[in-house]
């Protein structure tokens, strides 16, 4: 629905004449998933190809989707440039915006005297970002890495499965892609603020601050308690029943949260005799006897197919859902309909993350032509207004620090998104009820506040008002008058009753960008329906690619649709205000748990509709081995395997070199086909070895390795201290609290976590008493 000047078919993509080099030596990356990200906002995205690069052979699988290295060229355009030529790629540099690399072609161009951590010697108007596993500062900062072993140290591994189980990593590559939507925000960040100052700058992305990141809902114990995360299975922490079932034909996943909707369920499953059971009188007995409790459902949905169940337990307003396998997702009417699956001549493509204004998908173009003649693209230099009043030094307010954003969002999803925001620096002013939002009555509680709080919601304002009385709701209006964007993850159902829905909001403030997150969206045929992070990782085969292939599917214990959901949110509401920047027209930002957790599975979507696959695959990998979790005299390790140099020198150090040359084991291919043999051979040269020792022999190879670790380790971690991940923030209340850190680390105007969370209505008097005294139209020039 577009209610903005325009139709959304006239409107231009967010992105229009922003110019992104993509410098890489991997095809699939969180590099070019970032830049296929921008390419799918709009921005016209130049892949340079060098002929001199080592490249995996690229073949047609015979599934449905195509390989990963394809998914992420879509939308873009290629240019043939050797990596030494450094006049070719200063002066493509120059015609840029913004230019994207990996940490090995940085300390390659470093090599041939094109230094590009300082843009101001190459293009001072130059946003150049280099996504790496572990970032340019820490100890890490030269480690080899990969999906596996960044999993590996940021906790993804041990806190997955069910007790005793090994640990086992997320089944997609949530390192890569949380990886490219956060650095993807933190681009967006410095191009709107490049639009003041006329100065680009350097970001240090790291998929290991990511995934840190993403340890929002289980940091809190530990924080607290100084234990670590006991694995759970698809169990939830604090809320019975919530698990994978078995049914007549497949698996169901219910949740359940409240005492109310535990009755709900009861009589729904026709046991009402439950809900007055001693045992399962409140969540924390509930939690207690889950597994007696667990036996009843289970007694009913095996009875039963998954389609009833599923239409049954929704028309009571339980959260549930199937757990499918990708293959099913791909062919979802929804995922069709709002364009994430997107059907080509080639095969099925991923579409845009998020969408922008528009219920229709984006129309893509292929990656498979030749390159481009370098003397003809993007002609001329890229030309900028000079610099405003600030010199080029830090600014420490950060780029968002002329951005004023009123938050109406409880939970996770949303106020992470808010998060995010408020340590770039924006003014998000955070409306509650009376009585608080969610988060604030959660257990692992601190001054009577849940810890999760805390952790969502540094660097905002807070007020409280209440939606359903007029005069409360027409303050609302009064402070979305005075700002750039409106976030909120309520139901949509609650904002049409409060007149705060997109069309009510956007009639009245024309220049706002509105960013609602919900479970399906508004439209399609599950349009409006409710979905929580853990029927979303079902629905979207995330669960069917997680886990052992003996066992049941499993969750990624992080709630990760919900956490990339707020990556997605946060990349789309920033497009969103450089797209008004550009055009001044209003913006609707339209994130979705479901769209966002399907295009996170993209990297299987080559697999599917091929007959007696394995969906799960354990630690195992279907393109890269030797690739699993290997026993050691002490400590389990991990290694991956992910290019053929990488072999030829785990090869040499298990004493046998000519296996990097052998017909079984020469390439990916031959080595996934022949694993067992694979991992035998790395087993054989593990041995008894001390597992840091056999981490720092594969490091100085240059092949990825990690021990996985606990929450203890990451948080006390040197790693982690060096790149600022784990701060202390004192609260008026609670005193002094650890924080998860800024993510995002840019050269210019870092961005920090600079306060704690506002008390409940800390903000009443100054932004509810009177006009507030810097309003965004106060001190805004290029709002209206």
């Amino acid at each position: 629905m577009d209610t903005g000047a325009g139709t959304a078919s006239s409107r231009s993509p967010a992105l229009t004449d922003v110019r992104v080099l993509e410098l890489s030596r991997r095809p699939w990356s969180s590099t070019t998933l970032c830049g296929r990200v921008l390419a799918d906002l709009g921005a016209d995205v130049v892949r340079v190809v060098d002929p001199g690069s080592p490249t995996e052979p690229v073949v047609r699988p015979p599934g449905l989707g195509l390989p990963p290295e394809r998914l992420a060229a879509f939308s873009k355009r290629a240019v043939a440039v050797e990596l030494s030529d450094v006049d070719a790629l200063r002066d493509l540099c120059g015609r840029s915006d913004v230019v994207l690399l990996d940490r090995e072609t940085l300390a390659l161009l470093r090599g041939v005297g094109l230094d590009l951590c300082d843009p101001g010697r190459v293009a001072p108007h130059v946003v150049v970002a280099c996504l790496s596993p572990f970032g340019l500062t820490g100890p890490w900062r030269d480690a080899p890495g990969s999906e596996l072993t960044v999993q590996a140290v940021t906790g993804m591994m041990t806190t997955n499965g069910y007790p005793g189980d090994p640990p086992v990593r997320a089944g997609i590559p949530v390192a890569a892609c949380g990886g490219a939507l956060l650095a993807t925000a933190a681009i967006l960040a410095a191009l709107y603020e490049r639009a003041e100052s006329g100065l680009g700058q350097f970001v240090d992305h790291a998929e290991h601050d990511s995934l840190i990141a993403f340890l929002g809902t289980l940091l809190p114990g530990y924080f607290l308690t100084g234990r670590g995360f006991t694995q759970i299975g698809n169990h939830h922490a604090m809320a019975a029943p919530w698990n994978s079932y078995c049914t007549l034909d497949g698996w169901v996943l219910i949740c359940t949260m409240s005492d109310s909707h535990f009755r709900i369920l009861a009589h729904a499953i026709g046991r009402p005799e439950i809900a007055e059971d001693s045992r399962f009188l409140d969540s924390s007995l509930r939690v207690a006897n889950v597994d007696e409790l667990d036996a009843i459902v289970e007694a009913w949905t095996r009875r039963h197919t998954t389609e009833h169940i599923t239409n049954h337990l929704s028309a009571a307003d339980i959260a549930v859902g199937p757990i499918t396998t990708v293959d099913e997702a791909l062919v979802d009417p929804q995922a069709r309909h709002h364009g994430v699956v997107v059907p080509t001549a080639d095969g099925i493509v991923a579409g845009p993350v998020v969408r922008l204004n528009s219920p229709t998908p984006q129309v893509l173009s292929g990656g498979e032509s030749g390159p481009v003649d370098a003397a003809l693209l993007w002609i001329g230099p890229r030309t900028r207004q000079p610099p405003g009043p600030r010199d080029g030094k830090r600014d420490e307010d950060g780029p968002l620090r002329s951005v004023t954003v009123v938050e109406v969002c409880s939970l996770t999803a949303g106020p992470l998104v808010g998060r995010f925001l408020g340590m770039l620096g924006a003014t998000v002013v955070k409306i509650e009820p009376s009585k608080g939002e969610g988060s604030r009555h959660l257990p692992q509680k601190v001054a009577g506040q849940g810890y999760l709080y805390y952790l969502n919601n540094t660097d905002k304002l807070g007020v409280t008002l209440d939606m359903g009385d007029p005069l409360d709701r027409a303050r609302i209006h009064e402070l979305v008058a005075g700002a750039d964007a409106f976030l909120t993850n309520m139901a949509p159902s609650t904002l049409a009753a409060h007149q705060l829905a997109p069309a009510d909001l956007l009639g009245r403030h024309r220049d706002l960008v509105y960013c609602g997150l919900t479970g399906f969206g508004q439209d399609g045929p599950y349009g409006g329906r409710k979905l929580v992070d853990t029927v979303a990782q079902a629905f979207s085969g995330i669960m069917s690619l997680t886990g052992f292939p003996e066992r049941e599917p499993l969750k990624v214990a992080v709630s990760i649709a919900d956490l990339l959901t707020a990556c997605a949110g946060t990349v789309g509401l920033l497009a969103g205000l450089l797209a008004r920047q550009r055009t001044g027209e209003q913006q609707h930002v339209d994130p979705t748990l479901y769209d966002t957790a399907v295009w996170a599975t993209q990297e299987e979507w080559w697999r599917a509709g091929q007959p007696g696959r394995a969906h799960r695959l354990g630690n195992r990998h279907s393109r890269h081995a030797p690739h699993n979790l290997f026993p050691t005299g002490d400590r389990p390790v991990a290694i991956a395997v992910e290019t053929d140099e990488q072999w030829a020198r785990l090869a040499e150090l298990t004493g046998h070199p000519e296996l990097a040359f052998a017909a079984h084991y020469a390439t990916a291919r031959a080595r996934v086909e022949h694993v067992d043999e694979v991992e035998a051979v790395v087993r054989s040269w593990l041995g008894r070895r001390a597992a840091e020792d056999v981490v720092a022999t594969c490091w100085a190879a240059g092949v990825p390795a990690a021990v996985p670790l606990g929450l203890s380790e990451i948080a006390e971690g040197a790693h982690t201290a060096a790149r600022g991940m784990v701060v202390t923030r004192t609260h008026p209340k609670a005193g002094p609290l650890r924080h998860i850190g800024s993510v995002f680390t840019l050269s210019r105007t870092p961005a920090h976590v600079r306060k704690s969370a506002p008390e409940l209505g800390e903000h009443n008097a100054l932004l509810l008493g009177s006009r507030p005294p810097h309003t965004a139209a106060d001190r805004r020039p290029t709002r209206r």
